[in-house]
């Protein structure tokens, strides 16, 4: 039954991937690595009254464990698609990453964009 199980989680995962996902790449100091992620989130926007508006994205990534051979994610890494940086971040009350699956071969990393 945990065959059955385990195939099922890695073949869902294959089709989130094949219809959700993007191109991205993930930074740790002078370490790039370049795969596959699919993008989860919410965005909102928050007026500051002494320097005017100030947006951001709150963005939730999974990640295959095997693209990010770095390890761990750690608060600071970076994921950037095109032009768009984000920063892996601590959400509130809770580490910047869980994993996603039952089988461990998932990450879920929460980051942040902010624009000005």
């Amino acid at each position: 039954m945990a065959d059955r199980l385990a195939t099922a989680a890695a073949w869902m995962a294959r089709k989130h991937q094949d219809y959700h996902a993007t191109t991205a790449t993930y930074r740790r100091g002078g370490t790039a690595l370049t795969g596959i992620a699919v993008t989860l989130g919410t965005s909102g926007r928050q007026v500051d009254q002494l320097t005017g508006i100030l947006s951001w994205n709150d963005q939730d990534w999974l990640i295959p464990a095997s693209v990010l051979t770095l390890g761990e994610p750690l608060r600071g890494d970076k994921i950037e698609v095109g032009s768009e940086v984000y920063e892996v971040l601590a959400a509130d009350g809770e580490d910047c990453w869980r994993w996603s699956d039952n089988h461990q071969k998932i990450y879920r990393i929460h980051t942040k964009r902010y624009t000005e």
